[in-house]
């Protein structure tokens, strides 16, 4: 109530109320005016004064909550007199909250220029008691923003500099800010972010994963005069790094090159030689967790491998039922279960599954999900071969991939027949026990120390009891056989949903629903879904892709249904957790699951059943699990398209504005009928967050047709904003 009560305040009295208002002893008050104020759309005017009155508030103010939020106020208002307190705030403030006002600094592209133009001056004066790395990752987006595409070394010269800093603290943050700023041209689908690391090099800095990563997004972006001689010197780098898998990476890198330039035969020549040598160093005697991480990671890129060089022959014509197709397969799934053992006996965190064979980056899987990189295929042939592989995979591993179905002429050898990789899968379970009982010392170790020093731990105990448990099951698994010790030990792969979703893309959604319903018949056919989480997990995110299949069809109401199923199936999952003792915030991405699945709920009340009401009920369900700024702008929505402007309005002033939440804030402000503010956000939207005239384009058609946006279309400067 008091929100609303502010902003009827400041709308009929002006921003000189909500300047006395962040000088209140009423914290809430306080906390209000700080959000009011945040938007320099609203309160432009006088900037001086607000900035001015924040700063007070982010230095003074008792509560480290409202200190926090004033500079976060700051930097959301981006204008020239709060970017310029900001600065002054850096070393002003503790190190702490120094951070925390670097971080606002980065919500506009005139605070992130200015953080690197303030990082320059800290290193040109020697003083480097201020947070360098937050400076570092905020800054160097900057670098890249407004179009740019050439770079002198003077503007590099901090990354290059700090790259030999003696914190590494500091190293990582180059990675990490040359990591952002190329995440921004990369987002913009063009060859400026192989630019910029090329700039970075001649400026002198020499990086192996730079260098590496340049290579993979030439391959990305189908860029490849200056691959093959780059992958050479990534193989080189080995008396550099001691990296003993560069020289493998290397030779991928150089065989999908070939494969993109339709260069089959060669590409294969490579994948093999890569192969071999990932099986080589997979299968050297060499102990401790270090060195099992390497064998480990060698596995895998031997699986990568020999599925490359299944591809690579199936493009240049091989019969898919040809044995050296099929015995390929084989081997690429032993080499996946052998890193999957080895990866368990190092300690390392991993899935566990095929899927990494349809992820990996710098890959021919990867360039087919990209035709338009590829000189010899077209979008059809590229989904086609995509098609082909799975099934002959399929018939080579039936277990592991639900959802597609094995060619028909081939003769199936399930894993559950082959005595060979079914061993494997042993070897999974024997790593699994190895680490267990590792684990079990070293709890016994620390539980006996605790008991001698007469103390006792709570949380140990309960490691032990967990510790326990996993004993047990683990020895029931010993006892199955066959099928039920392969899903027992190895969730299958989810490439059907993520093909699917390509399908479903390209417009095939047909062909997309057949897959997702398959999917869903091998689970059910295989009693999976009574036995395992991961299997109620993977059957809701199917249905929440069939949902949508189903609204895309214009078939709402069985989308619905379909939707609840898979609502209901998360639900089942929280409930059981739950009885375990773990918390829902102890399992965010069921949390995100469930959102995802109400919002599609939402968006199917709203655009194909015209029922506002129920899909405001549906986004507010799904707002109660996730309560960030973004899901608030579109709860805003939601509210404002049911026609509760009031409580539109409300949530609408618990978000500063922000980059990320323009176009939301353009359309919440649409709907509510404030023209103004809607198109100065847009006019934002295209100017901040879309740094090449493809991209801009590209935002404006979607402006043109968006129904929520209907009510500028009349006005001459959204006309302006979204013309060509």
């Amino acid at each position: 109530m008091l929100a609303c009560l502010l902003l009827l305040s400041s709308c009929l009295q002006g921003v000189d109320e909500l300047i006395k208002g962040l000088g209140s002893s009423n914290a809430e008050l306080r906390n209000l005016s700080v959000e009011a104020l945040a938007s320099a759309l609203d309160y432009p005017e006088p900037s001086e004064q607000i900035a001015g009155a924040l700063h007070s508030l982010a230095v003074e103010d008792d509560e480290s909550s409202l200190r926090a939020a004033s500079l976060m106020a700051l930097g959301s208002r981006g204008d020239g007199a709060s970017v310029e307190a900001l600065s002054g705030l850096i070393s002003a403030l503790p190190p702490s909250e120094a951070s925390q006002a670097i971080a606002a600094l980065g919500a506009t592209p005139s605070g992130r220029a200015r953080a690197w133009r303030d990082l320059r001056a800290i290193l040109g004066e020697g003083a480097e008691s201020v947070p360098l790395a937050a400076l570092l990752e905020v800054g160097a987006v900057s670098l890249v923003e407004g179009g740019r595409s050439t770079w002198t070394p003077l503007e590099l010269g901090p990354l290059v500099r700090l790259y030999s800093h003696p914190d590494p603290a500091v190293r990582r943050a180059v990675l990490v800010g040359i990591n952002g700023a190329v995440e921004v041209l990369d987002g913009a689908g063009e060859t400026r972010a192989i630019a910029f690391l090329e700039a970075l090099e001649e400026s002198g800095l020499h990086s192996l994963p730079l260098l590496s990563a340049r290579v993979e997004l030439g391959l990305f972006l189908g860029v490849t005069e200056r691959l093959e001689s780059d992958a050479l010197r990534v193989a080189d780098s080995l008396s550099e790094s001691f990296d003993e898998l560069s020289p493998v990476r290397a030779l991928g890198y150089r065989g999908t090159a070939c494969f993109i330039k339709g260069d089959y035969g060669e590409a294969a020549r490579l994948f093999m030689e890569q192969r071999d040598l990932a099986v080589a160093i997979s299968r050297r005697a060499l102990v401790g967790d270090a060195n099992l991480r390497m064998r480990g990671l060698a596995a895998r890129l031997a699986a990568n491998a020999e599925a490359s060089v299944v591809l690579a022959r199936l493009a240049d014509g091989e019969a898919a039922e040809s044995d050296a197709i099929l015995s390929g397969l084989r081997r690429a799934h032993a080499a996946a279960l052998n890193s999957h053992q080895l990866s368990i006996r190092s300690g390392a965190i991993y899935s566990g599954t095929l899927n990494h064979l349809f992820s990996s980056q710098a890959t021919p899987w990867d360039a087919l999900n990209r035709p338009a990189v590829l000189g010899g295929l077209t979008l059809r042939a590229a989904a086609r071969l995509q098609r082909t592989f799975l099934s002959v995979f399929a018939a080579v591993a039936p277990e592991e991939l639900p959802g597609i179905s094995p060619m028909l002429n081939l003769t199936m050898t399930p894993i559950s027949k082959d005595s060979g990789r079914l061993a494997l899968i042993e070897a999974i379970l024997d790593a699994k026990e190895e680490r267990l009982r590792r684990r079990w010392a070293e709890a016994v170790r620390s539980a006996r120390s605790r008991g001698l020093a007469g103390e006792r731990d709570v949380e140990l105990e309960a490691e032990l009891e967990s510790l326990q448990r996993e004993s047990e099951a683990l020895q029931e698994m010993r006892r199955l056989k066959g099928k039920e010790l392969i899903y027992a030990v190895r969730p299958p792969s989810t490439v059907a949903l993520s093909f699917a979703a390509s399908l479903r893309g390209r417009g095939e959604v047909s062909e997309a629903k057949e897959m997702l319903e398959a999917f869903l018949g091998d689970l059910e056919k295989n009693g999976l879904l009574t036995r395992y989480l991961w299997a109620v997990e993977f059957a809701a995110q199917a249905d929440t892709q069939l949902g949508s299949c189903l609204c895309d069809e214009d078939l709402p109401e069985e989308a619905e249904r379909i939707f609840l199923r898979a609502v209901a199936r998360l639900e089942d999952i929280e409930g059981l957790l739950l009885s375990r003792g773990v918390m829902p915030e102890g399992s965010p991405w069921i949390r995100n699951l469930h959102s995802a699945a109400l919002i599609s709920l939402a968006v199917n009340a709203n655009v194909r059943l015209r029922d506002p009401a129920r899909a405001l009920e549906y986004f507010e369900r799904a707002y109660e699990l996730r309560q960030d700024e973004f899901a608030t702008v579109l709860l805003a929505c939601y509210r404002a398209r049911s026609g509760e402007e009031v409580a539109a309005r409300e949530a609408l002033a618990r978000v500063p504005p922000s980059p990320k939440l323009y176009y939301n804030l353009s359309c919440a402000h649409a709907l509510l009928g404030d023209k103004a503010r809607a198109l100065s956000f847009l006019e934002r939207e295209l100017r901040v967050n879309h740094s090449t005239e493809g991209a801009r384009e590209r935002q404006r058609a979607w402006a043109r047709d968006d129904p929520d946006l209907a009510a500028l279309r009349s006005e001459p400067r959204f006309k302006l904003l979204t013309s060509n």
